[in-house]
């Protein structure tokens, strides 16, 4: 039996009001390549790199999806 290793990764769940309506982030996904997955609504997330912690890991994913700081 081959073992398999979980990959550490992070996620946000960004709630916002607007205009007093209670909103949350989703992004359209839009990679080349992704085929079925193409257009599907997503959180923004991503995995963990070496040595990283997941508070600078969300942190850093964040930005790179969104641009948000």
């Amino acid at each position: 039996m081959t073992e398999t290793f979980a990959i550490p990764c992070v996620g946000a769940l960004i709630r916002r009001t607007v205009e007093g309506r209670p909103c949350v982030l989703l992004q359209e996904r839009r990679k080349p390549g992704v085929g079925i997955e193409d257009g599907l609504l997503e959180l923004p997330a991503g995995k963990l790199r070496e040595y990283e912690n997941v508070f600078e890991a969300l942190h850093r994913e964040v930005h790179e999806e969104t641009g948000l700081t």
